[in-house]
């Protein structure tokens, strides 16, 4: 007997939502523990509680408009789940990728852009496909917008507004 499992992400569960928050907390607050580690500065917390959950919450608008547009059946908390999840399993990447970095020269960015920005497609489209039910071409089309609204977010954030913090 052939077993039919649904893949899609189940975003109903309070345990996936408590459990995401949860671990995007304990990771931001480790992000900001590394950025005094390796600048001596102090973070900016507001810098900390804004900038990562907005960028996200760009990203996910961005990718939501383009599947509305596009037909797909994806829903607003599956994007958001996906990118929410990707990013802090990425945070952890760009944390090490620093600590790599200030421990044997200044971070120039170098391991961001060779590890951290492809790392974080590959696995946002995983997502996308695996429990996002999209295929593989509208995957890499979504992600491309989730990068876009979030760097819109960002920069609107940490240069219009002027929320930064030593480190990141």
């Amino acid at each position: 007997m052939k077993s039919s499992q649904d893949s899609r992400l189940v975003t109903q569960s309070r345990g996936l939502w408590v459990a995401l928050f949860l671990l995007f907390v304990v990771i931001m607050i480790l992000t900001m523990l590394k950025d005094l580690w390796l600048t001596t500065e102090e973070p900016n917390v507001l810098f900390y509680i804004f900038v990562p959950i907005l960028s996200v919450l760009g990203g996910v608008l961005c990718m939501y408009g383009v599947s509305r547009v596009s037909g797909q059946t994806i829903t607003f908390l599956t994007l958001f789940a996906i990118s929410l999840g990707t990013n802090t399993l990425m945070q952890i990447v760009e944390n090490v990728t620093k600590i790599i970095y200030y421990l044997v020269w200044e971070y120039p960015g170098f391991l961001y852009i060779v590890f951290v920005i492809p790392l974080g497609f590959l696995f946002l489209g995983y997502g996308l496909v695996r429990w996002g039910i999209v295929s593989r071409r509208m995957a890499v089309i979504l992600a491309m917008f989730d990068f876009v609204g979030s760097m819109v977010t960002a920069i609107l954030l940490t240069d219009v507004i002027g929320l930064t913090t030593p480190g990141s």
